[in-house]
């Protein structure tokens, strides 16, 4: 499974689950988004979309670890 599949897995199943759990007014879920590693344009508006979309919530405080990028193919 790809990476971004994975990611998008996983807040698909964490998501449901964490909005069924009670939260106090103050508490807010930490959630840490890892991207940098897909060799295609999307990946950093995808991300800051994904960002928005959590934070839209109210429930979530959201961090992003970017991972070094490598251009991995022989074309430019």
């Amino acid at each position: 499974m790809s990476a971004n599949k994975s990611l998008w897995m996983a807040i698909m199943v964490s998501l449901p689950i964490s909005l069924a759990l009670p939260l106090s007014a103050a508490e807010k879920l930490k959630a840490l988004i890892v991207d940098g590693q897909n060799n295609h344009e999307v990946w950093p508006k995808s991300t800051i979309m994904m960002k928005q979309y959590l934070e839209e919530t109210g429930l979530f405080e959201v961090e992003i670890g970017r991972t070094h990028y490598i251009w991995k193919s022989e074309r430019e």
